[in-house]
C-alpha cells in the first residue's frame, strides 16, 4: 500500500479497502457489479473502483449507461461503499494536449453530475516514459507531465464545490530507484490530499484487492 504523508511525517490513517474491477477478458455485467457492491457492504469493505479496460475515456456515455451508473451509485450508498470512478488514459493520452485534458475532465464531470464524489486516474497500465515529441518538449519527466494532468483535474473538481476524493495509481517501472524518484517527484507536485493507491491482482485478472 502506498501512503501519502503529511509534512510532519505522520501517516494519513484513513483506512480504505475494497475491490477494483479491472478485467482483461469479458466485462462484468451490470448485475455482477450490483452484487459486488452488496458483497462489499457485507464484508465491511468501503471502496469499489470502477475501472474496466474497455471503457474508452474519450467516449460519451449513452442514456442507458448513465441510468446504470445511477443504479450503481445508489447501491454503493445503500451498502456504505464509496463508488470510485476511474479513468485509464493509457498510451493514448498526450499530457501536453488541452483537448485530451478537457475530454478526461468532461468524463469525470459527467459522473460528478450523477452524484459520484470519488475519482481515480490510473497510470499503472500506461507507458513508463513520455511517448510523443510534444510531451518530451514540454515536460522534463513523466512525473511532471502526470502532475500537470492531475492538478488540472483536481482544480476542476475543487471548483465544483463538491466534497470529493481523488486517487492516483502511479506508473509502474522496472527500476526500484526510478520508482522512488518518480513517486517523490510526483508526490511533491500534487496536492497533499490526492492519494496514491495500488492494486493487487486477483486470479484470472478480473478484479484486484485495493488499498490506499
Amino acid at each position: 500500500v502506498l501512503e501519502r504523508r503529511r509534512d510532519d511525517g505522520q501517516r494519513l490513517r484513513r483506512p480504505r479497502r475494497g475491490l477494483a474491477e479491472a478485467f482483461s477478458d469479458s466485462p462484468w455485467s451490470h448485475r455482477d457489479r450490483l452484487e459486488t457492491l452488496r458483497f462489499l457492504g457485507l464484508a465491511r469493505m468501503n471502496r469499489y473502483v470502477y475501472s474496466p479496460k474497455d471503457d474508452d475515456w474519450r467516449r460519451d456515455y449513452s442514456e442507458q449507461d448513465l441510468n446504470r451508473f445511477k443504479q450503481l451509485l445508489r447501491a454503493a450508498e445503500e451498502n456504505f461503499v464509496r463508488f470510485v470512478y476511474a479513468v485509464r488514459p493509457g498510451i493514448s493520452i498526450s499530457y501536453s494536449s488541452d483537448e485530451d485534458a478537457a475530454a478526461l475532465i468532461r468524463k469525470l464531470e459527467t459522473m460528478a453530475a450523477l452524484g459520484a464524489r470519488c475519482f481515480a486516474i490510473r497510470f499503472d497500465d500506461a507507458p513508463a516514459n513520455l511517448q510523443n515529441g510534444e510531451d518530451r518538449a514540454r515536460f522534463k519527466t513523466l512525473a511532471s507531465a502526470q502532475a500537470h494532468l492531475i492538478n488540472l483535474v483536481y482544480e476542476r473538481l475543487k471548483q465544483s464545490g463538491a466534497d470529493f476524493e481523488l486517487y492516483v495509481a502511479p506508473a509502474v517501472t522496472a527500476s526500484a530507484q526510478v520508482v522512488a524518484d518518480y513517486l517523490k517527484d510526483l508526490g511533491a507536485a500534487i496536492p497533499q490530499d490526492v492519494l496514491f493507491f495500488h492494486l493487487t491482482a486477483a486470479p484470472g485478472g478480473q478484479a484486484g484487492a485495493w488499498g490506499a
